[in-house]
């Protein structure tokens, strides 16, 4: 099943990678800085208008924190499920000695057809972990980051078509804004950008490298 995060990195080929001093410097990102313009970046509240709906929404950044200890929380998960999520490892002997010392395998170390199937294990699970991170990411963003007054008669409308509403307001808050105000993968992925950078442009010192990684992993996009 394709993720939201992926549909995003298809769909939006171009976001805005600094977060640091290079923002206004990295050419990669002129595209969207110039869709932007009209955005008012500067400000903590700013408002979209979406060229496929027309409807208009404000944007605001998210917690950062709380974007931390989301992803924090399913890597927890993970362990407690006891999914390989660490390198597998190899014991190699002390001297003559019945002892052993431990170490962390990595590509040049894989030897027996056992480890290469541990270490393939690896990866896939963390590949899986972190492509589950990237959505749950996304979601978080749009559903906090978006505030989108909603229009009468739209729940009787997909029930028609035979769409399911969720029950859970903030899980129907997020399907609303998803198929109602920014139906389309790019104005999505452009609204999770705006949202991402209000969110980090004031992270300083060795968070700044957190934030960028957690910036750009939200998506994958670009990579």
């Amino acid at each position: 099943m394709v993720g939201l995060s992926d549909q995003l990195a298809t769909a939006w080929p171009a976001p805005p990678c600094g977060i640091v001093a290079s923002w206004s410097e990295n050419p990669g990102i002129i595209s969207w800085r110039e869709r932007m313009t009209k955005k008012k970046e500067e400000s903590k509240h700013v408002s979209y208008t979406s060229d496929a709906t027309g409807k208009t929404i404000v944007v605001k950044p998210v917690a950062y924190y709380k974007m931390q200890q989301l992803r924090a929380a399913i890597e927890e998960a993970y362990r407690a499920d006891g999914k390989p999520i660490d390198p597998p490892t190899y014991e190699v002997p002390i001297g003559g000695s019945d002892e052993t010392q431990t170490f962390t395998h990595d590509e040049s170390t894989i030897e027996s057809d056992e480890d290469r199937a541990a270490w393939d294990t690896y990866l896939a699970t963390l590949d899986e972990m972190e492509r589950e991170a990237r959505d749950r990411v996304v979601r978080f963003a749009l559903r906090v980051g978006v505030e989108a007054e909603e229009e009468s008669g739209w729940e009787e409308d997909q029930e028609h078509e035979g769409i399911k509403i969720p029950d859970d307001p903030r899980d129907r808050k997020l399907h609303y804004i998803m198929t109602e105000v920014l139906p389309t993968p790019r104005e999505q992925g452009e609204v999770y950008g705006l949202i991402m950078y209000m969110s980090t442009q004031f992270v300083e010192g060795q968070d700044v490298r957190a934030a960028q990684d957690l910036f750009r992993s939200g998506t994958a996009i670009g990579e």
